[in-house]
């Protein structure tokens, strides 16, 4: 370009424009950005030397013009003839015509990059090169093509739903999740072209106000959409973004994701913190967590019934050994720290603590570590028990369990089937078999002394009814020894009503058996003794009442008739302690016949119209209908004697009596009801016992026996029925006897009652 504007410079008359013009395709030559070369063919023709570059070849070839001028092309760039540039210089050499090389890879040992090259030929015969370098062109098509390709392989494989829509909102492109879905909830596999309303017709109507204020004011919009697969509910998290070309909005990028795990698990989450925080509520503990420093980061509610703090008085603000008496708080501190340096556990630590009030309560810790993500210690979370009273009960226990291991009584605890659970000392004292002897056993071991019905009749009462069994047994020590037992045995049941263990108790009354019965036998002794002269004072005391040996006047007379009177009352007395020691002795004798137990009411009722009508007594009878039972009469006379006449006795002035004889199931039940004085609550459970008189019934009746009810429910046992009453002080009292309706069963015995 220097050379052919030197020339043109030596015209003749142009000299000056020749100046300006070169000094203009000089400046021109360096400053455009395109290299230019400019070359000359070798005399051979085979290769071409460098004539002239500009500026930008020197910045795009990293050459300086000094150092390449007259040499040939294929020294400076030897790869020319691999990128077929120096083909092109020899045709157009040779054509004279004009070519473009298209962009390729130059390289060589010095440098490397995209060259596109434009070749022509000058009016005096060099070869011009002008090229581009696009090596950051091509570089940025390379990373555009394969940004391209990352982004279509990420659009196509996202799992959440990615779609572009047109400013009319239908859908331009959507990706395989999307059509996915669309397969998944039923619309089908084609999308593409219509409206998003028409694509996904499960979008509330709300949403075409979102999509057009997206469009017209664009604003990124996010919420949530929630569609169906079959019965599923399916949630989405969607976010719909603005697309601008040239400033305008033409578009919308929406995505969504499907978020149905996530609020799954924030629902199941929110239900364990409600069920976590319901049962802490519940909870008799306190649970608790704290950080590495001791300070307490939860409570639960417990802590103020169980220290008086609320939770809010701790949390935050308190270690939890600031709570402790000072020295459990060394202690627990200690013992924490170890914990923690091992990342350890402990249990059952056992602190005394004070209350907000200053009252101390004695609490049972435990504790486990609680880790962070890299696996280090945060804290610990535990519970603490309020074992206060525990504590008491556990003493109270030792004290229990050390009574019952001492206690005189011969004391067993069995399972449900009457295996041996455990024996204190006196079971072992009193059977003569080692406890070893007896765990695992039944009390069969030192029993089975009884009639089988004894035994069927106490299974019956303890397991099946569940009530507490109580009778006199005989029982055989390992010597071979009979013995006769008191036995008390209470059936346990748990909260469902059934039977989990059996508590027996027994005491060995063989002694005890033994003077009773020698004292049986002297009272009987004494009272037979005593009916004879008895029976003479009343026949004399008759004798001068009736005149036989003269008229006595009225203050003999009534000396006379208080002796008669106190001889009636010995020889009642005498006939209740005969019959007394006959049932105890085991003499009393049963003979059962047809009796009419209405005919029997009826008899003792009128015997004791005398003081029926002195107290003017309302008196109802109700037993026509039941048939005569084999009994023996002279036994059911002394239950209707002595309930009709503790009726009479201790019913007031005006009072109401009933005397009721029915057929109930298997039974004849004699209920005698009244409205008189009724039995003091605190002495009623022993109203059938030997001797017994209530208080009230003293103050009414000094003088009776105590031994009427004792003998009443003597014989209901004795006939394999059973006695029992209702009563309630200033009110009244109903007493029930029920013998078998198939009749008593005979006995034999020496005695009858008299």
């Amino acid at each position: 370009m220097q050379k052919e504007a030197g020339k043109k410079s030596g015209q003749k008359g142009e000299g000056t424009v020749s100046r300006a013009f070169f000094r203009e395709a000089v400046g021109l030559f360096n400053s455009v950005s395109d290299g230019v070369v400019v070359y000359e063919r070798t005399s051979d023709g085979k290769d071409f030397i460098i004539r002239d570059l500009n500026r930008s070849a020197e910045r795009i070839d990293k050459i300086k013009r000094a150092d390449v001028i007259g040499r040939s092309v294929t020294e400076i760039f030897p790869g020319i003839r691999e990128m077929g540039l120096l083909s092109v210089f020899e045709r157009v050499w040779i054509t004279g015509k004009a070519e473009k090389h298209p962009a390729v890879v130059y390289k060589d040992e010095r440098i490397s990059g995209w060259r596109e090259n434009n070749v022509f030929k000058s009016p005096t015969g060099e070869i011009v090169a002008t090229y581009r370098d696009l090596t950051e062109e091509k570089k940025a098509e390379e990373d555009l093509r394969r940004s391209e390709d990352q982004y279509r392989k990420m659009f196509d494989s996202m799992t959440d739903i990615v779609f572009l829509l047109g400013s009319d909102l239908k859908i331009k492109m959507i990706n395989p999740a999307g059509t996915k879905m669309a397969e998944k909830v039923g619309l089908g596999k084609t999308m593409v072209g219509k409206t998003i309303f028409e694509a996904m017709p499960f979008l509330p109507k709300a949403a075409k106000k979102e999509y057009e204020e997206v469009l017209k004011t664009g604003k990124p919009f996010s919420g949530e959409v929630k569609y169906y697969t079959g019965n599923k509910m399916l949630i989405g998290q969607t976010k719909r973004i603005p697309v601008v070309q040239n400033g305008k909005i033409v578009g919308i990028l929406g995505m969504i994701h499907d978020i149905t795990a996530l609020k799954e698990g924030e629902l199941a989450l929110k239900k364990n913190i409600e069920r976590f925080n319901y049962i802490a509520s519940l909870a008799g503990e306190v649970i608790w967590e704290s950080d590495m420093d001791g300070i307490a980061t939860y409570l639960s509610p417990a802590s103020e019934k169980i220290l008086g703090f609320k939770p809010g008085e701790i949390i935050g603000k308190k270690r939890y050994a600031d709570l402790l008496i000072p020295e459990d708080r060394e202690r627990l501190g200690n013992l924490i720290k170890r914990c923690y340096e091992k990342r350890d556990e402990f249990h059952r630590v056992v602190v005394i603590a004070e209350r907000k009030n200053k009252e101390r309560v004695t609490l049972e810790l435990s504790g486990t570590p609680v880790f962070g993500e890299e696996g280090e210690a945060v804290g610990y979370i535990g519970i603490a028990s309020d074992i206060t009273d525990r504590q008491a009960y556990e003493e109270n226990l030792r004290k229990f369990q050390l009574a019952v291991e001492n206690a005189s009584d011969h004391i067993i605890i069995t399972d449900r089937d009457g295996n041996i659970l455990f024996a204190n000392k006196a079971a072992s004292t009193i059977t003569g078999y080692p406890i070893k002897e007896m765990i695992g056993k039944r009390p069969s071991l030192w029993g089975k002394q009884m009639p089988p019905e004894f035994y069927k009749d106490m299974w019956h009462r303890i397991k099946e009814l569940k009530e507490t069994f109580v009778g006199e047994v005989t029982n055989r020590r390992k010597n071979g020894e009979l013995y006769v037992a008191e036995a008390r045995i209470s059936p346990i049941v748990d909260a469902s009503g059934s039977v989990i263990f059996f508590i027996g108790i027994e005491r060995d009354i063989t002694k005890a058996k033994e003077v009773d019965r020698a004292k049986t036998e002297f009272v009987s002794l004494a009272s037979h003794q005593l009916r004879t002269p008895l029976s003479i004072i009343n026949w004399y005391t008759e004798m001068l009442l009736g005149g036989d040996k003269g008229e006595l006047d009225e203050g003999q007379r009534e000396y006379v008739r208080e002796i008669h009177n106190s001889g009636h009352r010995m020889i009642d007395l005498v006939n209740a302690l005969l019959n007394a020691s006959r049932i105890d002795m085991g003499t009393l004798a049963i003979s059962p016949k047809p009796t009419d137990f209405g005919a029997v009411a009826d008899v003792v009722i009128s015997e004791l119209l005398p003081q029926i009508e002195k107290k003017k007594l309302s008196v109802t009878k109700d037993y026509d209908a039941v048939p005569k039972i084999d009994a023996d009469p002279d036994l059911v006379r002394v239950i209707f004697q002595n309930l009709i006449s503790n009726a009479v006795k201790y019913t007031p002035d005006k009072g109401k009596i009933s005397v009721i004889v029915e057929l109930r199931d298997e039974e004849v039940v004699i209920k005698v009801e009244d409205n008189g004085y009724g039995i003091p609550e605190g002495q009623q459970s022993k109203i059938f016992t030997k001797l017994f008189r209530a208080d009230n019934a003293r103050e009414v009746d000094p003088d009776g026996t105590g031994l009427g009810l004792y003998i009443v429910k003597a014989i209901a046992d004795a006939s394999g029925g059973r006695a029992w009453f209702k009563s309630k002080e200033g009110k009244g009292s109903t007493f029930y006897v029920a013998l078998p309706a198939i009749g008593m069963k005979t006995k034999k015995g020496s005695k009858g009652l008299v």
